[in-house]
C-alpha cells in the first residue's frame, strides 16, 4: 500500500513539474506586453484656469476631469508642474493662472 501511494504521488509530482514547466502557472512576459501596447494611449491636454481661494491643484484637476482622476493622484501633480515649469504643485498662489492636464 506504501508503494501504491509513493509510486502515485511521484507521478503526480512528475505531472505538476511537467505542467508549470510546459504551459506555466504565470502569465508570460511576451503576454503582458502585448497587453500593455493594446490599451489605447490617452491623450492629454491642459485647460488655463485662475486658482480661487481654497482650491488646491488636485482639487481643480479633480474639477476639470469631470470630479474623476483617472492616474495617481502623484502622476496628476506631475504633470501640473510639467505644464507649468517652475512652480511647484503645493505652492500654487490664489488668483494667478495656471495650466491645469485634461485627461481623455
Amino acid at each position: 500500500m506504501k508503494r501504491l501511494i509513493l509510486l502515485c504521488s511521484i507521478a503526480l509530482l512528475t505531472y505538476i513539474i511537467y505542467y508549470d514547466l510546459s504551459r506555466g502557472t504565470l502569465p508570460r512576459a511576451e503576454e503582458e506586453n502585448i497587453m500593455a501596447v493594446s490599451q489605447p494611449v490617452k491623450k492629454e491636454t491642459f485647460k488655463q484656469l485662475s486658482v480661487k481661494k481654497g482650491e488646491s491643484v488636485l482639487i481643480i484637476i479633480n474639477k476639470v476631469n469631470s470630479h474623476s482622476i483617472p492616474v495617481p493622484l502623484e502622476t496628476a501633480a506631475e504633470d501640473f508642474e510639467k505644464l507649468n515649469p517652475g512652480t511647484k504643485a503645493n505652492r500654487i498662489l490664489t488668483g494667478h493662472s495656471y495650466k491645469f492636464p485634461v485627461y481623455e
